[in-house]
């Protein structure tokens, strides 16, 4: 049995351990890159690198982790920026088109109040050409492609120059379409591009309503007057 001294002093207990410096640093530097949605990731990142190789405890790993997660955090956002970014300039380019289609209806719906309630013929493009003054920026429609052979837009070819009153359902017939870029001025749904440009495409109809069609909604659609 080992005996003890009564007399001799208890040993110290050991001092605690202070918590490293560089590593607290790392954590708040961590949580801060958080806080800031990822701006301060990178250099917490570093800190955090530092610290743990140089052994700098718990606090060191917490400042990796947020850190790491802060770098996650500002990529989803660059990501998430990107594509609204693209979806963004995709809805304004169909609005422009949808309002020009809108604008070409209008177009058509005046001259027909004009000439005995009758829609323009084979020559629309001259024939609307006479509102360019009451329509704003009706002369800025591109209905030319980029290299000035064929149309952009295109004329229901059977509904051009019929009576309005011909048509059996105006609000579900086409009056003007996007066409494939080179195509004549009027025809049929054999003119739509193979692809829309927009994932939809945008018609018009003969009642001035303008709307987006699914690629697979076409078929619903009338091209015939009766």
């Amino acid at each position: 049995m080992t005996q003890t001294n009564p007399g001799a002093p208890a040993p110290a207990a050991a001092p605690p351990k202070k918590s490293s410096g560089l590593g607290v640093a790392a954590l708040i530097l961590g949580i801060l890159s958080l806080l800031t949605c990822g701006v301060l990731s990178l250099p917490a990142l570093i800190v955090s690198i530092i610290a743990v190789v140089k052994k700098a405890g718990g606090m060191a790993i917490g400042g990796l982790i947020t850190s790491l997660l802060g770098l996650v955090l500002i990529g989803g956002m660059f990501a998430a920026g990107g594509f609204a970014m693209f979806f963004a300039k995709d809805a304004a380019h169909m609005a422009k088109a949808m309002a020009e289609v809108q604008m070409l209806s209008r177009a058509a719906t005046m001259y027909a109040n004009a000439n005995d309630n009758r829609l323009p013929g084979a020559d629309w493009d001259a024939q609307l050409s006479q509102y360019k003054e009451s329509l704003g920026e009706f002369d800025d429609i591109p209905w030319m492609n980029a290299e000035g052979e064929g149309y952009v837009f295109a004329l229901n070819a059977d509904v051009a120059g019929r009576r309005i009153d011909e048509i059996a359902k105006p609000s579900r017939t086409v009056l003007f379409f996007e066409c494939r870029p080179g195509s004549p001025p009027v025809g049929g749904k054999e003119l739509l591009p193979d692809q829309p440009r927009f994932k939809v495409y945008v018609v018009g109809y003969a009642d001035g309503n303008v709307e987006p069609v699914e690629p697979g909604e076409i078929g619903k659609l009338k091209w015939t007057a009766e």
